[in-house]
């Protein structure tokens, strides 16, 4: 693990990249609160500066953990993914968008009901 500074590019690069050499960025950065102002800080503008940071180190490909709900974007969390996905599509790197259902906790408990349902 290296603890850095997502938005800042520079702190990227020396505490996260540190000059070696990778052949792709997997990137699973996500706001914490959805937030407009945090969505776009970080499902959008880090990414964006991941993606420079990425490029300027020579990786070619990235991975990216988007979210299935951009497929009909209503939240700022929401557009802000879509807009950072099209840009990675635009980049001329080799890219994986990986658009995983939500998981809540709170469904947890319900898995033993579920799997008393008689068949």
């Amino acid at each position: 693990m290296r603890p850095c500074d997502v938005t800042n590019p520079d702190a990227l690069a020396r505490d996260g990249f540190r000059g070696e050499t990778f052949d792709a960025l997997v990137s699973c950065l996500a706001s914490r609160s959805g937030a407009p102002g945090d969505a776009w800080a970080i499902d959008y503008a880090a990414q964006s500066q991941a993606l420079g940071v990425a490029r300027r180190s020579g990786i070619t490909h990235m991975v990216l953990l988007s979210a299935i709900c951009v497929q009909r974007p209503r939240l700022a969390f929401q557009k802000a993914k879509l807009a950072f996905e099209a840009e990675l599509t635009g980049s001329g790197l080799t890219f994986s968008i990986v658009r995983p259902t939500a998981y809540f906790k709170s469904l947890s408990g319900q898995i033993d009901r579920v799997l008393l349902i008689p068949e």
